[in-house]
């Protein structure tokens, strides 16, 4: 029988790898969005434009 996805985040830790990045990158974002106008540092969006992110999630 197969596991579940939430009885596997319950047993071990789990790593979701997804395309998010891809998906931000065709958003083609300007510099002045990323903290420290940092072109392309998708990670920081969470802090500098939380409303991007959530967008695509």
């Amino acid at each position: 029988m197969k596991e579940s996805f939430t009885q596997a985040i319950n047993d071990r830790i789990i790593l979701f790898d997804g395309a998010m990045g891809t998906e931000i990158q065709k958003l083609d974002l300007e510099a002045s969005k990323y903290p420290d106008n940092m072109d392309g540092f998708n990670d920081g969006l969470v802090m500098s434009s939380p409303t991007i992110i959530e967008e695509k999630l």
